[in-house]
């Protein structure tokens, strides 16, 4: 009894899945989006690694929900018409929703995409008709309407509690859409968190929307109970139930500063330094695709699932890390775990 009283008993929990179509029918509508292009460091020259905006462009532009303007410019400072940034979100709701977009014959090349966005209810209030939408900008608080009803509520979660000091200054029509946005980490304040409403949106403003739309990864996270622990990364992770702690560290996963390797860190309370504790493949684990699962302290040793999409088949692995160490143990690849406990 004593030997069995002492063993680590994990028991994992697998999906049943009868075939593609009760697969599908449990799949996020993020999994519609299928990379067509591969946005590489020549693409654009006015669009330089390391920037803001630079993961965002490359996911609307891998995407096909966004070009560039010709001469291999991008113009991320230039606003957007009305009718340029209701083309955009209406494409990136018909991917999601799988739905198609209607032709509009012998209209403006703007008409079909003002259709299907009233017919899906992505029209902001203010916009009463067609006319004049190409050489109209749209404003922040336009785009925040326009994006912020493509998500179903289980794809926009809330990871970010930050306040929007002017969110008094726009219209009631547009509160509901910035604070949702604000909260799904979808869209981030400009100086002191300001949203600006009222001011017109960029080109890098909305790719960045896009960007984080498509890539729950690239989020703008941040949570006032575990900031002090993830600072200078807490923009990066995903959402907090990816957070646990312990006595002495906070362990989070979040994306590297150039969004190409999925990593995992434990923060120290007492020196507060961050450790990388474990790195994914490079670009393994990039939503929608892949996504890491669940996170669980046992013992002193951290227990995580990554779940990844093959053949449209959900895939599981569960590892362990000793966070002093860092020597990673795989205890089960296979099927889809739907869940796991560990006595």
């Amino acid at each position: 009894m004593g030997k069995l009283r002492n063993a680590l008993i994990i028991v994992v929990f697998l999906a049943c899945l009868g075939g593609n179509k009760a697969l599908s029918a449990d799949i996020s509508g993020l999994s519609n989006f299928k990379a067509q292009n591969n946005m590489e460091a020549g693409t654009f020259s006015d669009v330089k690694s390391g920037s803001w905006y630079y993961s965002g462009v490359k996911t609307a532009y891998d995407y096909s929900v966004m070009g560039g303007i010709g001469g291999g410019k991008f113009s991320p400072g230039s606003n957007l018409s009305k009718a340029q940034a209701l083309t955009i979100a209406a494409r990136v709701h018909a991917v999601y929703k799988n739905k198609s977009i209607k032709e509009a014959p012998n209209s403006a090349w703007y008409i079909k995409y003002y259709d299907y966005a009233q017919e899906n209810l992505l029209l902001p209030p203010d916009i009463k008709s067609p006319s004049g939408l190409d050489t109209e900008n749209a404003t922040r608080a336009e785009i925040a309407y326009m994006f912020g009803g493509i998500l179903e509520s289980s794809d926009s979660a809330a990871i970010n509690d930050a306040q929007i000091p002017d969110i008094g200054l726009i219209g009631a029509d547009f509160t509901d859409a910035a604070k949702k946005m604000y909260a799904a980490g979808i869209i981030g304040g400009k100086d002191g968190g300001r949203f600006d409403g009222n001011g017109l949106a960029t080109r890098a403003e909305t790719a960045a929307i896009v960007g984080r739309i498509i890539d729950p990864l690239t989020r703008l996270a941040f949570d006032s109970k575990y900031n002090p622990g993830s600072s200078g990364q807490e923009s990066n992770i995903q959402d907090y139930q990816k957070v646990t702690e312990d006595k002495d560290n906070v362990f989070f996963a979040y994306w590297d500063d150039n969004k190409s390797c999925y990593c995992i860190s434990r923060y120290d309370k007492k020196t507060k330094r961050n450790t990388v504790i474990y790195s994914g493949e490079d670009g393994a684990y990039r939503s929608p695709y892949a996504y890491l699962g669940k996170m669980t302290l046992y013992n002193g040793e951290l227990y995580f699932t990554e779940e990844k999409y093959e053949t449209d088949t959900l895939k599981s692995t569960l590892r362990k890390i000793n966070p002093l160490t860092k020597s990673v143990t795989e205890i089960y690849s296979g099927d889809s775990i739907q869940g796991y406990a560990i006595y």
